[in-house]
């Protein structure tokens, strides 16, 4: 396949050319030629009014369905979901049925993927059927594939097994993914406790058991020596926590949020949009911003979509009875540009979607550069779509932005020598 992206803008911190606009020749999934001006033929010519180019972004904690939960979300379905995000790779949480706890389900995974233009990493439960009792055989799924563990969407609670998983993950390098959260606190709630959970009469869900989830997260971290990433922390009592640790230089710490908690706080939930029951809560404004400054001053690694796949009786009830998740892959990039166009820079967002998570799952980065395989995602920031039924990706549709009309769209990826256009 040969293909060149016209008149491109190249958002990549490390790029080493200036701010010019090149048309990126690709031969045979190679980076053949980057130039002002190149006028090959037999080249497949991909362009826009403003067209830009960066790695492809990369997801950690996409919920995948398969096995098991394929009337949600399957291989085929998430890859092109995938895809239209933006994303050229994504790194999958265990929740599936069966949960991904075992060599078998590691191998799974990775031998039913192969052929997709993705890149699928599963992320290994901690505890068999992340029921958060038993640990499971890490070592073994690490040497069959798996990039770090965790038990996805469900908190570790057991102090002792968090502390066994830090420990048996040393050896092989191993990054434990857990989202601080003391479920004893936590309870019932169905929202952030404050002012939107008092006002409209719902159980709340305090920031303080994020906080002192992570406490003990990051004093267990340091005592077991390991590596450990906060996924998707939504308060401004978490930010300053991992602040203290990012001052003091620990390496071995690294954290995510997700999308939805930039963009929408407490006082979005007054009508009741189920598609915004998600967990992590959305918080207050105070919180929001918090998050925001703590990305921009590079103290939170990565964004990432939290994406989730729901069927339709899920969500289409009381808000109180409605399950937690929304759907996201496809939606990231486009809301953020829509929502935060003045507050997060383009670099920073491309940053944080394509650098950072790489960086926290200790996987290669993709270079913009001749001679360098091309794994690459091209969008245009200022072109209109909407996003609807009819063009989703995802077998779900339990997503807060359905009918929405975006300012930024991607137009396609390539990856393992493969494209693909929206």
């Amino acid at each position: 396949m040969r293909i060149i992206l016209k008149n491109a803008k190249i958002i990549d911190r490390a790029w080493q050319g200036d701010d010019n606009r090149y048309d990126i020749a690709i031969n045979k999934g190679v980076i053949e030629a980057i130039e002002p001006l190149l006028n090959l033929k037999g080249y497949q010519e991909i362009s826009s009014e403003n067209l830009h180019v960066s790695i492809g972004f990369f997801d950690i904690g996409t919920q995948i369905g398969e096995p098991g939960l394929e009337h949600r979300e399957n291989i085929e379905s998430i890859s092109a979901a995938a895809a239209a995000g933006g994303y050229t790779g994504i790194a999958a949480f265990p929740n599936t049925d069966p949960p991904i706890h075992s060599k078998s389900e590691i191998q799974f995974i990775v031998n039913n993927t192969v052929h997709y233009a993705i890149d699928f990493h599963p992320i290994g439960a901690i505890s068999k059927y992340c029921k958060g009792d038993d640990i499971t055989e890490m070592i073994d799924m690490h040497k069959n594939g798996a990039i770090a563990f965790s038990d996805g969407k469900k908190s570790i609670q057991n102090s002792g097994l968090m502390l066994r998983a830090l420990q048996y993950s040393k050896a092989c390098d191993g990054l434990i993914i857990n989202h601080p959260d003391e479920s004893f606190l936590s309870l019932d709630g169905q929202i952030h406790e404050g002012t939107a959970s008092v006002s409209l009469g719902l159980e709340g869900l305090p920031d303080i058991a994020e906080s002192l989830g992570l406490i003990r997260d990051l004093e267990l971290t340091k005592y077991a020596e390991g590596k450990y990433c906060a996924y998707n922390i939504s308060s401004k009592k978490a930010v300053k926590i991992l602040k203290n640790q990012k001052v003091n230089e620990n390496e071995n710490i690294s954290s995510t949020v997700n999308y939805l908690n930039l963009i929408f706080d407490e006082n979005d939930l007054f009508d009741f949009k189920v598609n915004l029951k998600v967990n992590p809560p959305l918080r207050s404004e105070l919180d929001k911003k918090a998050l925001i400054s703590a990305l921009k001053e590079d103290f939170i690694d990565a964004i990432t979509s939290g994406h989730l796949p729901l069927e339709e009786e899920l969500k289409k009830m009381s808000f109180a009875f409605a399950s937690f998740g929304a759907t996201g892959i496809e939606t990231v990039f486009s809301a953020i540009l829509t929502k935060l166009n003045n507050i997060i820079d383009l670099d920073t967002v491309v940053s944080k979607l394509t650098i950072g998570p790489r960086k926290t799952l200790g996987l290669q980065i993709p270079q913009i550069k001749i001679g360098e395989t091309a794994n690459l995602c091209f969008f245009d920031p200022d072109k209109n779509w909407t996003y609807s039924a009819e063009n989703c990706k995802s077998r779900s549709l339990n997503s807060p932005f359905l009918n929405f009309q975006f300012k930024g769209k991607v137009i396609g990826i390539f990856n393992k020598n493969k494209l693909i256009l929206q």
